[in-house]
């Protein structure tokens, strides 16, 4: 992981590693060692209620084998029968009992049994999946669906799925679905509309509730058509291509609820019906198409009208990754918090500038602006890996010697702190603003900048928009640059 940090930075091999590491936003290895424990206990809620690993990771998880007879269980194992070695008071917990103290017992539990038949399923060969395609075309082509649909026999079901915390006074974030329905001629009724809508409950993300979503509108199909005429086509149209594409591996272990009820609704249309074809499809979400905005309003309002009461703790895998990396950028920024207080004392000058704020899981700035833009101007410079990499050295060292390679803060003689134009303090304040070897690229920086670019202090180059200023300030005048060749364009020396 330190090693890690450098390759990243471009940084030197003497480069302090906890800056480098505040840079880059890369967890440092106790905080990475802490999440990836809890994201791997995830196979935990994998193991069946009747497994004997469960009963040795304490009372909170023995409690769960307790609670009556499960799907998975051929009877309920009893904690009884296995004392657990911390039983008592002289002994420390085993691993498995740290384990277990450390990961929360109420996840999103997986029956290992409830798995679909491995063969071939009835509705393999009438159900396609049309991704990611240009936003542009998909649109024309959902739109020439809802023109045609008055004389075919299609059904258009526009789903939308939201999380919410509205009207909620303990702010939990509540998921929401609905399906907007719209059919053509299909046996005796013309152009059915119908507005479907369900709650999902607390503790997800917008993946799960578009995966729920799907298998709901699937389970609604099955319902309706069974025993009624079918159409020919369905379009199930989404706006997350990772559940659509999710929804038909049937045999994963994430979800498991959801894709059980695409696979159950799908195999009992499919058992009396041979000649309706299921499109999914995706297609970003068109405010002008009154489908798309009324789906996403009744969405929203099956968030804000369910009871708390009735609210389902779902704690799904996405859930507790998300919640765990949280947590670890948590104790990472309060740790840098207590460090900072420290590092005022030591005039430790990158918490000055360039580190100003605590690690949120956002990268720095100095990465995010050398990101070239999706729609790029014609006369936009790209930012290249060496100019990086320099930018990087220079908020980590804030100052530089003759051979590059040490930090502002060890003993070394005068002469190797002194410019090469000969002001006897080399950093990066007289980098950029005073050294005259660079005179004339800040003079021109105005085309970029729209403003004087001695006037755009240090925080602003290295924590702010001014990112990119200062990144194409350092590749035209390759200033700090390794070799330091001095600037390319005229050089005025006093």
């Amino acid at each position: 992981m330190n090693k890690g940090v450098k390759v990243v930075s471009g940084a030197f091999r003497t480069a302090p590693r906890a800056t480098l590491h505040e840079l880059t936003r890369i967890l440092p290895t106790s905080y990475y060692i802490e999440k990836l424990t809890q994201t791997s206990s995830l196979r935990l809620y994998h193991a069946p209620r009747t497994s004997q690993l469960l009963v040795r990771l304490g009372p909170y998880w023995d409690g769960l084998v307790q609670n009556g007879p499960h799907t998975s269980n051929g009877g309920v194992v009893q904690s009884g029968t296995i004392p657990l070695r911390s039983g008592s008071g002289k002994q420390r917990p085993t691993a498995l009992e740290a384990l277990g103290e450390r990961v929360d017992p109420m996840g999103p539990c997986i029956d290992v049994t409830a798995i679909t038949p491995w063969e071939v399923h009835n509705w393999k060969a009438h159900v396609s999946c049309e991704g990611v395609t240009n936003p542009k075309s998909r649109n024309e082509l959902v739109n020439g669906l809802y023109n045609t649909l008055t004389d075919s026999s299609t059904v258009i079901i526009r789903l939308a799925g939201t999380v919410s915390n509205k009207n909620h006074f303990d702010d939990k974030l509540v998921g929401g679905v609905a399906a907007s329905v719209m059919e053509g001629k299909v046996g005796m009724r013309t152009n059915y509309t119908h507005t479907l809508s369900w709650c999902l409950g607390t503790e997800v993300e917008q993946y799960d509730v578009d995966l729920f979503a799907i298998s709901k509108a699937t389970k609604w199909l099955s319902a309706e058509y069974s025993r009624a005429p079918a159409p020919h086509n369905i379009y199930i149209i989404s706006s997350n291509d990772l559940a659509l594409c999710h929804i038909t591996n049937t045999w994963s272990l994430d979800n498991q609820t959801e894709l059980h009820m695409f696979h159950r609704a799908l195999t009992k249309i499919f058992s009396t019906i041979r000649d309706t074809h299921i499109h999914l499809v995706w297609s970003l979400v068109c405010r002008k198409r009154s489908q798309d905005t009324g789906a996403r309003k009744a969405a929203l309002q099956a968030c804000t009208h369910a009871p708390l009461s009735t609210l389902n703790h779902i704690q799904s895998a996405t859930y507790v990754k998300r919640k765990a990396r949280q947590r670890a950028y948590h104790q990472w920024s309060t740790q840098w918090a207590i460090d900072q207080q420290k590092t005022i004392l030591h005039d430790v000058t990158p918490y000055d500038y360039a580190i100003t704020q605590p690690p949120d899981g956002h990268n720095h700035p100095l990465f995010t602006q050398s990101i070239p833009p999706k729609k790029p101007l014609k006369d936009y410079v790209p930012i290249t890996r060496c100019t990086t990499c320099t930018a990087m050295r220079l908020a980590a060292c804030h100052s530089f010697t003759s051979k590059y390679s040490r930090c502002h803060r060890l003993d070394l003689p005068p002469e190797a702190h002194t410019c090469p134009c000969g002001f006897p303090d080399w950093t990066t304040y007289h980098l950029v603003y005073d050294c005259p070897r660079y005179r004339y690229i800040c003079e021109h920086m105005w085309t970029y900048t729209h403003r004087n670019f001695n006037c755009i202090s240090l925080d602003e180059c290295f924590g702010t928009d001014q990112a990119y200023n200062f990144l194409l300030f350092l590749q035209k005048s390759r200033a700090a640059s390794r070799p330091e060749v001095g600037p390319l364009g005229p050089f005025d020396p006093g």
